[in-house]
């Protein structure tokens, strides 16, 4: 992480995209015309105000909260959000870099685990040359390809091979036309495919992590667990909001935006796929196996199952267990008898993608008293003692991605990743380099922990008033339009970056809930922190926060420390990437799965007290610079 004063940022700002709004069309399909796709974090609900667009020409009258969000000037020179209007006229719009989906982002890939893990594929292949039929040997086909498959597998020489009728209606002419030679490719007993020529070192597996903001993806030589290429990209399903919530809002009941949804997402998969193969230089019809892990609410909107039910108490998921299905049913440009794994969910809103960070840390095979923690916009925590296993979710919220921050952004280029007091200057982290556009996460995590030692803020997270005194870094403190205070990040001539007190407060909404959830759970298994063996902090957002600020604000728990701290990068894809190479890990997620206890901390009896004290910021005595 590199640091710059504030003032040391020359680089031109990255280029707006224009479009072409017809009479009566809204932005979103006017931009997904022209090969684009808008970010609206709060579903398009117009509560927000990110999705800032600007008019060239005739620009339509202010409608709902825009003139809570925009300036009279801004209004006047075309600013309006993307979500609110319909042109009556031809226009031409500009999309800032922020607004599309498209922007670069800071995606965390590596993570603990799989590749340290043993390879067991369910789909296995070998080059078979049988003797062609006589009269002294006139087996059938089946049985020769079984006898010939036998021979180069001696340990399987029990299993007989059965094969489906769509490929015994054209295995005897295929065999025939291939000189009784071929890669013979099985799966568990079953007979896939009889591909010409040798293929056998051609046997590849793909895994996905479907998190809420990001899609990160893996592709693996099954036989050696060995990654040939990866892929990362927005989660296309962030036009319908940033938060899972906002996503159920939008299918519950509705067929058709479930399909869209699910459609979009698949089409995404499917670039991903081609875009891995093409990198790797394989065919795609040599992927057998792709995995699938996420929360909850994703791996239903994957399926195209209504989450409906995810959006109301008790919070009921459609299904539980891992499911098997042809990838053909899902349109994937993979082999035609390819399966797609859907990762088992623990239950509520414990997804498979902590099923799968589960996997990749050896949760359940390591010593002493552990905790895993997903900080995201839904917290999930799974405590382990002994051979008993808790878990829970809490709704930490989006401002941890950046989202609910008036400057907020997810972590793309130009968002203020770290923050620095020194002397009489704020140095700033930039992802990208170049001008600030906002502020992610870890860079308002860093930012308060600055502020909290340095006194300007308190321990109920109040900022001081302007007039509280003058040294640096309290002179950055103002009044803003509402009167309220608010901390100067960045000034420049085009606008400032500021960090309001609202922000402060919803950076300790999401840190409250994660704290009073650990400390809750612990509670359920009569632990405190300071029992703790070690702590995992897994996901891209724990990888890019400050040890020293996450203690400080009390994301991480009091009482526990630093060296007991596990960053486990995303641990979600590492777990998938060995089910997807693995039968023992497929065995294995459904095993933990089933044996853990999912907690509903909203029925705990002293959730709200134990919420409300963990608002507070940890006692801590500020520095004097």
């Amino acid at each position: 992480m590199q640091y710059r004063a504030d003032s040391a940022h020359n680089a031109p700002p990255d280029p707006e995209v224009m479009i072409t709004l017809q009479p009566g069309e809204s932005l979103q399909s006017a931009a997904a015309r022209s090969g684009h796709d808008l970010s609206m974090p709060c579903g398009g609900q117009g509560r927000c105000g990110k999705c800032r667009v600007r008019f060239a020409e005739n620009a339509p009258a202010p409608e709902g909260r825009e003139g809570h969000f925009f300036s009279e000037a801004q209004l006047e020179a075309g600013w309006r959000l993307a979500c609110t209007p319909r042109s009556a006229k031809e226009a031409n719009v500009f999309l800032p870099p922020e607004v599309l989906v498209s922007s670069p982002h800071q995606i965390m890939m590596a993570g603990r685990g799989s590749q340290a893990h043993k390879t067991a594929p369910r789909v296995s292949k070998a080059f078979l040359s049988m003797n062609t039929p006589t009269a002294d040997d006139s087996e059938s086909d089946l049985l020769r390809i079984e006898r010939a498959w036998h021979a180069a597998h001696p340990d399987r020489r029990k299993e007989s091979l059965h094969v489906s009728l769509p490929l015994l209606q054209t295995l005897g002419a295929r065999l025939r036309s291939q000189s009784f030679s071929g890669t013979a490719v099985v799966r568990e007993g079953e007979l896939l495919d009889f591909e010409e020529g040798d293929t056998a070192d051609a046997l590849y597996a793909v895994a996905f992590d479907l998190g809420t903001t990001t899609l990160a993806a893996a592709l693996l030589d099954m036989r050696s667990g060995a990654v040939l290429a990866s892929a990362a990209e927005m989660n296309p399903l962030i036009t319908w909001g940033d938060d899972v919530i906002s996503r159920i809002t939008a299918a519950a009941g509705n067929s058709d935006t479930l399909k869209a949804m699910q459609a979009a997402l698949l089409k995404k998969i499917a670039r991903m796929l081609e875009a891995m193969a093409g990198e790797a230089g394989i065919a795609l019809q040599h992927i057998y196996e792709i995995a699938f892990a996420g929360n909850t609410t994703m791996e239903h909107l994957l399926c195209g199952v209504d989450p409906a039910p995810l959006g109301q108490v008790p919070f009921v998921s459609a299904f539980s267990r891992s499911y098997r299905y042809a990838a053909r049913h899902f349109g994937l440009p993979v082999h035609s008898e390819a399966e797609c794994h859907v990762f088992p969910v623990i239950g509520g809103f414990v997804g498979g993608d902590t099923v799968a960070a589960l996997l990749a840390t050896d949760f359940d095979a390591g010593d002493g008293i552990r905790l895993l923690m997903d900080a995201g916009t839904n917290g999930e925590l799974v405590l382990a003692h002994g051979d008993r296993l808790w878990a829970a979710s809490t709704a930490a919220g989006p401002a941890f991605e950046g989202a609910r921050i008036s400057r907020g952004m997810r972590a793309a280029r130009g968002a203020v990743e770290g923050v620095l007091f020194r002397e009489n200057t704020v140095s700033l982290a930039v992802i990208g380099g170049g001008v600030p556009r906002g502020i992610c996460g870890s860079g308002l995590i860093d930012l308060c922990g600055e502020m909290l030692r340095t006194g300007v803020l308190d321990k109920s997270g109040c900022m001081c008033s302007p007039e509280d005194g003058a040294p640096f870094p309290k002179s950055r403190l103002r009044y803003d339009r509402q009167g309220g205070v608010e901390f100067v990040l960045y000034s420049s001539e085009s606008g400032d970056i500021t960090v309001t007190q609202q922000d402060i407060r919803e950076l300790q909404l999401g840190t409250a809930a994660l704290r009073a959830g650990m400390t809750l759970l612990l509670r359920t298994a009569g632990l405190s922190p300071e029992d703790l063996d070690v702590l995992f902090i897994a996901g891209g957002f724990g990888s890019y926060i400050r040890m020293e600020h996450a203690c400080r604000i009390g994301l991480i728990p009091e009482g526990l420390a630093p060296e007991r701290v596990c960053i486990a990068g995303n641990a979600a894809l590492s777990g998938v990437k060995w089910a997807s190479v693995s039968t023992e890990a497929c065995a294995l997620a459904d095993s933990l799965a089933r044996r853990v206890m999912h907690i509903d901390l909203s029925t705990v009896p002293d959730f709200a007290e134990t919420f409300v004290l963990a608002t507070l910021f940890p006692d801590t005595e500020p520095d004097t610079l």
